[in-house]
Order: structure tokens, then C-alpha cells, then sequence
């Protein structure tokens, strides 16, 4: 077996595996034996090739809730300036607007320090 038809088998159970969760219904979805499924998932470069495909998923989520971003601070805003929500869930916006306006500021915060850092390291 080539190293790129191993790369991409190992890559095909992987994904199978992400969107099956066990060994016994990946084999089931490649049409393959549940031994060699398990063997492929018992190979030393495995859990990278596990690692690269729920991370590839949590980015396609992440950019599915950046999109509705915008819409949710405008609801929370929406919702702790309306004099007709009762109170407390006027409060519970308010605390929430600001929980996520710290959080983006001390993230823009460490972002900026750390491209500090980095200019100054690649100066040295």
C-alpha cells in the first residue's frame, strides 16, 4: 500500500469513526471487518489523524455560530434594553452582554500581546 492510499484510508475511518462513533458501525459504514477497523485506530499515527478531523469539525461549527454572532449579541442587547422583559431576565442579559464584552476584550488583549511578543522574538 502507497503511503498516500494508507494516509487517505487512515483518514476515511477517521471521519467514520467522528461521524459513527464505534468501531462496530464504522466497520458496518466502510464495509470492512471490525478487526480491521480496530487495528487502523490502534496505529501509533491514528489519534492525529482522529485529532485533524474533530478539529476540522469544531471549526466548521465554530464558523456556523460566528455567523450568527451578530444576531445573538443584537437579541441580548434587544432583550436587556426592553422595558417590557421582566427584570430579572433584563438582568440576566446585562450580565451576560458584559461576561461576553470582558471576554472579547481580554482575548484582543492577549492576541495584541502576543503578536508583541512575537515581533520581539523574531527581531532577536
Amino acid at each position: 500500500m502507497t503511503e498516500m492510499t494508507r494516509r487517505q484510508k487512515m483518514e476515511r475511518i477517521a471521519q467514520a469513526l467522528f461521524e459513527h462513533g464505534s468501531v462496530q458501525k464504522t466497520a458496518a459504514a466502510l464495509d470492512m471487518s471490525e478487526v480491521t477497523v480496530w487495528r487502523w485506530t490502534h496505529k501509533p499515527e491514528f489519534p492525529e489523524a482522529y485529532s485533524e478531523v474533530r478539529r476540522e469539525a469544531l471549526s466548521r461549527s465554530g464558523s456556523r455560530l460566528l455567523h450568527g454572532a451578530n444576531a445573538a449579541a443584537a437579541t441580548m442587547v434587544k432583550v436587556m434594553l426592553d422595558p417590557s422583559v421582566p427584570p430579572s431576565v433584563r438582568l440576566h442579559a446585562a450580565e451576560r452582554v458584559m461576561q461576553h464584552a470582558e471576554k472579547t476584550y481580554e482575548l484582543e488583549d492577549v492576541g495584541l500581546r502576543l503578536k508583541r511578543l512575537e515581533k520581539v522574538t523574531d527581531q532577536k
